[in-house]
């Protein structure tokens, strides 16, 4: 008697995936999630003596089956949700050319109605982009693309650059600074809102609208360039590291981190901030005379 109560537990655990084995016979193999959540269930219904409890029969049965259903379903859900709100753009409409925010004068959202476009603009403006799947687009290329299809439409009566973010590349702030130009050349007004941060390139971009609203503590300005560049030659002389470059001329590693910066190479690299902070003073100058 004590021997066959041992094994009691065994042997509804071999009845279980004997009956599961039934069940999956025969059915499409795409059906076996749901199987499995059913064999999941079944088994925090299952009383210890391998008895089920009948539809509508109430009896106190072991949590563990009960709560690991649960936590499966909250999973399952949770990853879906993720994925959707991932991949569904917020408050878009598709246009001709593209997707971007479009906001009307009423509440509905309808093609025929005239409206502004809502393009917004976070972190740092560069080419880089993630390399999740999931990520929305937004390096520099993909916001100057939404400013020119947005003048293209002639139902966008203004543009709404909303700004977040602490400066950017060079070459990538002046391709959106000019998008804002010609799009304001096509009859377009642009309104720049500062929210938390526009300094820098931020600010730099928001030289080419019509106006700027921004808070009282919006911190922005910092019209100025920087380059950086470190040195790593203390380090690796203790690690008993050397770096010996092959170049094909004087200054093809000029900033290198394996050497100290040379005189001559920190006078071209200057010159180089010199002249792209004229460009920047200049954008400056044109659009707040």
């Amino acid at each position: 008697m004590e021997e066959k109560q041992g094994n009691a537990p065994e042997n509804a655990d071999a009845k279980i995936g004997k009956d599961l084995e039934k069940e999956l016979e025969g059915k499409d193999p795409t059906d076996t999630f749901g199987n499995i959540i059913y064999g999941s269930f079944r088994d925090g219904v299952r009383q210890p003596d391998g008895e089920e409890v009948q539809m509508g029969e109430y009896r106190p049965s072991h949590p563990g089956g009960f709560w690991s259903l649960l936590v499966l379903i909250a999973f399952c859900i949770s990853a879906v949700c993720g994925v959707y709100l991932s991949l569904q753009p917020s408050h878009c409409v598709n246009s001709a050319k593209g997707k971007h925010s479009f906001v009307t004068s009423g509440k509905s959202k309808s093609s025929g109605k005239e409206g502004i476009a809502w393009i917004k603009v976070r972190g740092v403006i560069s080419e880089e982009d993630s390399n999740s799947p999931f990520a929305r687009p937004s390096n520099a290329s993909y916001i100057s693309k939404r400013i020119r299809e947005a003048a293209k439409e002639d139902r966008v009566k203004a543009i709404v650059l909303d700004i977040n973010s602490p400066g950017g590349t060079v070459a990538s702030v002046q391709d959106i600074y000019s998008e804002i130009l010609r799009a304001k050349e096509k009859g377009k007004k642009v309104v720049a809102l500062f929210r938390d941060v526009a300094a820098s390139g931020g600010f730099y971009i928001a030289m080419a609208a019509d106006k700027i609203v921004a808070e009282p503590g919006t911190i922005t300005g910092s019209v100025g360039v920087i380059m950086q560049s470190g040195n790593v030659v203390g380090l690796f002389n203790k690690l008993g590291i050397s770096v010996t470059p092959i170049t094909s001329g004087k200054y093809k590693d000029i900033g290198s981190a394996y050497r100290p910066m040379t005189d001559a190479e920190k006078a071209i690299l200057q010159d180089m901030v010199d002249d792209t902070y004229q460009q920047f003073l200049a954008a400056v100058k044109a659009g707040r005379p």
